[in-house]
């Protein structure tokens, strides 16, 4: 499986028909996972598919322009064209492949059961992430030290709760 660069990802996604990429972090959970059902992946399906892994830190441009809402997340495309990027450590790679080389829809309710024993049904976003993974991409800060929309407003909220607090408890400490 090909590592790509942001120089690399353009061409890289219109070399074959479909493009499958895996976005992850060091810090991500499940990314040994998800880097092993794209490595099955792409021994068992042949052809003009087309496998990479993209580092959302190493390539935080690319990672904004998609956009990766967290990590894992499996971006498929087709013919050039993004189809679905679908976040979910348990995803079964390979039948979605094979959904897409139909011509079917892709997404968190294509009916697509995920590769983990004891995981969602694929019937919701998470599509087997857990609220830890969710949490962790919630808190991490690109390298840019740049904050995400949920961040500000967490910290906005924060910090409204704190001055309602104080001018709540400032008359009983008198």
């Amino acid at each position: 499986m090909k590592y790509l660069t942001g120089d690399e990802f353009p061409a890289f996604i219109v070399a074959k028909p479909v493009v499958v990429i895996h976005f992850d972090a060091e810090w991500g959970a499940g990314r040994d996972g998800t880097r092993q059902a794209m490595l099955e992946a792409n021994r068992s399906l042949r052809g003009d598919i087309a496998f990479a892994e993209v580092d959302v830190d190493r390539c935080a441009a690319l990672a904004k322009s998609i956009p990766i809402p967290s990590v894992p997340c499996i971006a498929y495309y087709r013919d050039g064209q993004l189809l679905a990027a679908l976040v979910g450590a348990n995803q079964n790679i390979v039948e979605r492949v094979k959904r897409v080389l139909r011509d079917e829809p892709i997404g968190y309710q294509d009916e697509t059961k995920p590769t983990a024993a004891g995981t969602s049904d694929g019937s919701t976003p998470s599509d087997g992430a857990n609220s830890r993974d969710r949490i962790r991409s919630f808190l991490h800060t690109p390298e840019d030290g740049s904050l995400n929309g949920r961040q500000v407003i967490f910290v906005i909220v924060l910090l409204a709760a704190f001055v309602l607090f104080i001018i709540w408890a400032a008359p009983q400490f008198r």
